[in-house]
């Protein structure tokens, strides 16, 4: 009887370590995935920034868009554009 007893707690004892190594495994896992949504949520806060400030510049060129001067302006740069009675000057480079 005294054999029985023994085999009854080391059977007890390898299913509690297994058990243990069990549930710490998962938990292992799950603070492991909480690293990952949190690393997530942290790129994606800094991409949010970035397009916030985007949005920003945006707005800001809308509203530059209502001023008659700064149409005029990019419509000479960007288009070369002239007023009625102005004469374009074109500068072309040498080719050599």
């Amino acid at each position: 009887m005294a054999g029985e007893t023994k085999r009854k707690i080391s059977w007890f004892s390898v299913a509690m370590v297994l058990l243990t190594f069990f549930f710490s495994a998962r938990f292992i896992a799950q603070e492991y995935r909480i690293y990952q949504v949190r690393a997530e949520a942290k790129a994606v806060a800094r991409h949010i920034d970035e397009l916030q400030q985007q949005q920003a510049m945006l707005v800001q060129e809308k509203q530059r868009l209502n001023d008659p001067a700064y149409l005029e302006q990019m419509a000479r740069e960007k288009l070369n554009l002239v007023r009625p009675g102005e004469v374009p000057c074109v500068l072309v480079a040498d080719r050599q």
